[in-house]
């Protein structure tokens, strides 16, 4: 099929209402992200002709940020490591782990320092507008490049299929006074230009075949559905700003005494604040003038329970952890874990879309080492969340199944271990190192001194010298000492 002006205005026209409703709702969450909530809209002009209403305090409160930032945090603080494993290379042997271990590297370095920080920008822009993805490309240096794209740029164009594949992607964005629109598919970039609204250009010179094989942008999706994480609590934030700056108002509005005067002898305000002032007395011209006070009572308590059932229903519904919650310090092993599991939960949600994102990430790096992505059917994912824990806890599980759990598992589960591949790097070398200190003890490998050595002259009794002689034979056999 040619893709021709035509065909680009009929994409705009064909996704014009689906679109913009998805911008609208993008703008508005990173509005609350950004803590422009709906209460920072100024009515000044409504309150100016109210001279009971003066004050127009509008602090807004960031739930929005900080329930976003906690998961992303939990989630993403430490990026997801992965274990690619070649079908080829799936005997167990030590060959096919040292093939796979060197293609774990390469993936690694492949992947870049920037890696860690996309990976958080594409959770915090999938919980603001449901969805976010992921640009790649080969620079001029042949290096592998990614980088996350504003989701708000991007029309996806998907098959028929059950499966809904990725068939193109348009995206649109200005540049000084231009309006850019970029279409990619599975084999070229095709580059088409907007001015003044009806000028359109093809810029042919700028397309460029690539060799991906494949649309070379990735959707991250917030959940199964594309929701937005602000979706359940967007109204509730609104009611707490609400009732917080209305009662803020209320009390620069409202004197706590108010009076009322009858036949008072001065001519203005002003001479009865001074009077007040000075002689802590008002002058009445009417012998039957009076005085009153009115009191002012505010609802404190009624406008307090509802700031904190609303602030309870914020972090109930946006499945986070309130830090002002004193409960939480002083909880630990099963409780903490019981603490976060609505975070938990959220977080794993979106973890579960992501996993399918990283592992065409991981695809796409293959290509660009030259593999077939087809002979690598096994891509795991670590996910170490971030949370308060207790590491002894831990430490003591994975102590007491060492003897029974291949090493490669047991730092992966090492709660002081952040590279798991590294972590076996130095166990590998530090056994070597032993090996040659052995080896230096007894360079002529003869242990016969070692097992007719008397126990006699070190005065052992009987049980003890069994226990000894035990210990001894394990370290001989750990050795492969014939004896």
């Amino acid at each position: 099929m040619e893709i021709t002006i035509e065909y680009i205005k009929q994409i705009l026209e064909d996704n014009k209402g689906s679109h913009e409703a998805f911008v609208k709702r993008s703008l508005e969450s990173k509005k609350y992200y950004r803590n422009q909530t709906a209460i920072t809209k100024s009515n000044a002009v409504e309150r100016r002709d109210n001279p009971l209403r003066q004050a127009d305090n509008r602090a807004p409160h960031n739930f929005h940020r900080l329930l976003v930032n906690q998961k992303i945090a939990y989630s993403l603080t430490v990026p997801p490591q992965f274990d690619v494993i070649c079908d080829a290379h799936n005997e167990g042997s030590e060959d096919d782990k040292k093939a796979n271990q060197e293609l774990n590297r390469n993936v690694k370095r492949a992947l870049g320092n920037q890696f860690p920080r996309n990976a958080k920008r594409l959770g915090v822009e999938a919980s603001n507008s449901g969805l976010s993805w992921l640009h790649l490309w080969v620079d001029k240096n042949g290096k592998f490049k990614h980088h996350p794209v504003d989701p708000i740029q991007i029309i996806p164009l998907y098959s028929d299929k059950l499966d809904a594949e990725l068939d193109a992607v348009l995206r649109i964005y200005e540049k000084k006074g231009t309006t850019y629109h970029e279409y990619w598919d599975a084999e070229r970039q095709y580059i088409f230009t907007q001015k003044d609204n009806d000028k359109w250009f093809r810029l042919e010179d700028e397309e460029v075949a690539h060799d991906w094989g494949r649309v070379p942008f990735i959707p991250f999706y917030n959940t199964d559905e594309g929701f937005r994480d602000i979706d359940d609590y967007l109204r509730l934030i609104d009611i707490y700003d609400k009732v917080y700056n209305g009662f803020v108002n209320d009390v620069e509005d409202i004197q706590e005494i108010i009076m009322i005067l009858k036949g008072y002898g001065g001519e203005d305000q002003a001479e009865l604040n001074a009077n007040l002032r000075k002689w802590k007395s008002i002058a009445l011209d009417d012998a039957e003038g009076s005085i009153d006070t009115l009191k002012v009572e505010i609802p404190v308590e009624a406008r307090k329970t509802i700031l904190e059932l609303t602030r309870q229903r914020i972090f109930e519904a946006g499945m986070g952890l309130d830090p002002f919650d004193d409960r939480i310090g002083t909880t630990s092993g099963e409780a903490i874990k019981y603490k976060y599991s609505l975070l938990k939960m959220k977080s794993g949600l979106m973890e579960t879309e992501f996993h399918f994102g990283f592992t065409e990430l991981i695809q796409f790096v293959l290509i660009h080492l030259g593999e077939d992505p087809d002979n690598y059917s096994e891509i795991n994912q670590i996910w170490t969340p971030t949370a308060i824990k207790n590491d002894l806890e831990q430490a003591q599980i994975v102590a007491q199944l060492a003897s029974v759990t291949s090493k490669e598992t047991i730092a992966k589960s090492n709660p002081l271990v952040d590279d798991w591949e590294r972590e076996l790097e130095l166990l590998q070398q530090e056994e070597q190192d032993q090996l040659r200190m052995e080896d230096d003890f007894m360079p002529d490998g003869n242990f016969d001194d070692v097992l007719d050595f008397e126990f006699e002259e070190i005065e052992l009794d009987e049980k003890s010298e069994n226990i000894f002689r035990r210990l001894l034979n394990r370290i001989l056999d750990k050795l492969g000492v014939k004896r």
